[in-house]
């Protein structure tokens, strides 16, 4: 019998978090890998990938399709057709459907996935490993979603050993060895059905984004020459455009439309999750587009020491990487807005959203051409003073505006829907490939 007030034993201690660690909720179980429930069991990876590498003798003059893998788990691709006296590397083997692909080279990027059906027959290198599931423990739509996640491709990691071809990178037996825990073939079924139908949901809105896409660069090829014209009485709406010859938009050189202005410079350092908004200028050629109305940065620098913008300011890049990234305006929306150094303010009477879309597509590659430089290239507003532009009267730049802008925001839509969509499908896959969520069956 313990006295009172002894010490708790070592053996006691851990009886004690032994208990705690192996309480699970009702229907799960605790395993070596985790707590999974009750019904999935653990297997091997090498009870359910099976090696199989069939080896092919290229002839010189026979064109043979080549995969490669994308990284983070982005599925298998067709590199092309090739003749055999092309393909460098000649140790080649043929890949069928559903072979699980694994490159030995970038296994800790996650390069991995099945082999769709249109590539069926083609080869891949010795730089892969390549599997056939087991389809009596495995269906292998099920596989192709669960090595997607971040809990399965943690499995690569312990078994690289670096970057260099010259290496074993990837000790293939060792990691064969590993237990995953799975659910029975049926429910594998059900989720693989699931998460189907969310992928086939996704390439709806994605064909759809495209096919809108592809339309506004229509319009605005049309519009911004001057191909299709508005009356003066003519709705903004895109169906009530009128196809005119005349009369003539007028010509002009930039600088005798604006004024030109300098940002004032605003370091990383000076970014803070409070005080002013502001814009630096390597946000207008990775973050915004022609119209700027959500500002995404903030600055500590007091305002009296900040250039302000005014709404309808046209800003465009003074320095950059490459001349194509200095060629990008953004417009304004927004009043007192601090603009860092290195920005160009471009302010005019014109419609701003109209000469933005204007100098992003017709005049894109006349303003790259005139930016200077080797390691940083550099646009001056002494070169944009003397660009020539093409002006309609201010009330068909509104409503081209008008009729671009439009055509933006349901663009924008259906990219926030997209992205609900992926973040949606995301969320299913970490829940029922985890058992976390169970499907009827």
């Amino acid at each position: 019998m313990k006295r009172k007030g002894a010490a708790t034993s070592v053996a006691e201690k851990k009886s004690h978090i032994n208990a705690t660690e192996v309480a699970s909720p009702k229907g799960y179980k605790q395993t070596k890998v985790g707590v999974i429930p009750e019904d999935w069991e653990e297997y091997r990876l090498k009870d359910v990938l099976n090696l199989t590498l069939k080896p092919l003798k290229m002839e010189d003059e026979k064109e043979y399709e080549l995969i490669t893998v994308r990284r983070r788990f982005g599925g298998v691709d067709s590199r092309g057709l090739f003749k055999g006296k092309e393909i460098l590397v000649k140790n080649q083997f043929y890949v069928r459907e559903n072979n699980f692909v694994i490159s030995k080279r970038q296994i800790s990027h996650g390069a991995c996935g099945l082999v769709p059906k249109e590539l069926d027959g083609a080869i891949v290198s010795n730089e892969y490993n390549v599997f056939q599931p087991n389809i009596e423990l495995l269906i292998q739509e099920f596989f192709n979603y669960y090595v997607r996640l971040p809990k399965f491709s943690q499995t690569f990691y312990n078994y690289s050993d670096g970057v260099h071809i010259e290496k074993l990178l990837f000790k293939t037996q060792s990691w064969l060895k590993q237990k995953i825990p799975f659910p029975p073939l049926k429910e594998q079924q059900e989720i693989a059905q699931i998460l189907t139908t969310g992928d086939k949901a996704i390439s709806k809105q994605e064909a759809l984004l495209v096919e809108k896409e592809q339309l506004k660069k229509g319009l605005m090829q049309k519009l911004l020459s001057g191909e299709i014209r508005f009356g003066a009485a003519t709705s903004v709406a895109e169906d009530n455009a009128t196809e005119v010859a005349s009369p003539e938009w007028e010509e002009v050189r930039l600088g005798e439309v604006a004024t030109f202005h300098k940002g004032k410079g605003i370091s990383k350092n000076d970014i803070s999750d409070d005080g002013i908004s502001c814009i630096r200028y390597g946000e207008l050629y990775t973050k915004y587009n022609e119209r700027v109305e959500e500002i995404i940065s903030k600055t500590s620098i007091e305002k009296e020491n900040l250039f302000l913008s005014e709404v309808n300011d046209i800003l465009i890049p003074a320095s950059g990487e490459t001349a194509i990234d200095l060629a990008t305006a953004s417009c304004v929306l927004k009043k007192d807005i601090g603009l860092g150094g290195d920005i160009n303010v471009i302010r005019t009477h014109h419609n701003g959203i109209f000469l933005s879309y204007y100098l992003n597509i017709v005049a894109k590659t006349k303003i790259a051409s005139m930016a200077q430089g080797v390691s940083v290239i550099h646009l001056y507003a002494s070169q944009l003073k003397s660009l020539k532009i093409k002006l309609p009267s201010k009330q068909e730049q509104q409503k081209i505006a008008q009729v671009l802008t439009t055509a933006d925001k349901e663009i924008e839509l259906l990219k926030k829907e997209l992205e609900a969509l992926k973040e949606q499908k995301r969320g299913l896959m970490q829940r029922l490939l985890t058992g976390e969520v169970r499907v009827k069956i």
